[in-house]
């Protein structure tokens, strides 16, 4: 799965538990994913990995990589974090659908203010 593909299961689950919109924007070394939900704005940043870190360019025993492994390599570290972004969002979601936590205690470190359209 890439990371578009991540992207897009997320803005899917968003809208299946009733966010209202859907923001993303991403520089070289970090995404952010924003939503407006339960008359919330919510924001995750998504810090990227380095393209030019050690982890990349050398294999665990300290050989260096051919640039296309080196690649290969840092675009799995993105699509793992956008996958794991995807799944954290889906898991508070389905917490807060299930009655366990409310949007708020699951989602206050992400609150970025109050939605100018409202909500519940």
């Amino acid at each position: 799965m890439d990371s578009a593909s991540s992207r897009a299961e997320i803005e899917r689950t968003l809208q299946r538990y009733g966010a209202t919109a859907f923001t993303y924007g991403c520089t070289t070394d970090r995404a952010a994913i924003g939503f407006e939900a339960s008359g919330r704005r919510v924001r995750f940043e998504l810090p990227m990995p380095e393209r030019e870190s050690r982890e990349f360019c050398l294999t665990p025993t300290g050989r260096e990589r051919t640039a296309a492994a080196a690649t290969k390599e840092y675009e799995q570290a993105g699509r793992q974090r956008w996958r794991a972004l995807a799944l954290v969002i889906k898991a508070k979601l389905e917490a807060v659908g299930t009655g366990i936590v409310t949007f708020e205690e699951e989602f206050l470190a992400h609150i970025a203010g109050r939605s100018p359209l409202g909500g519940p």
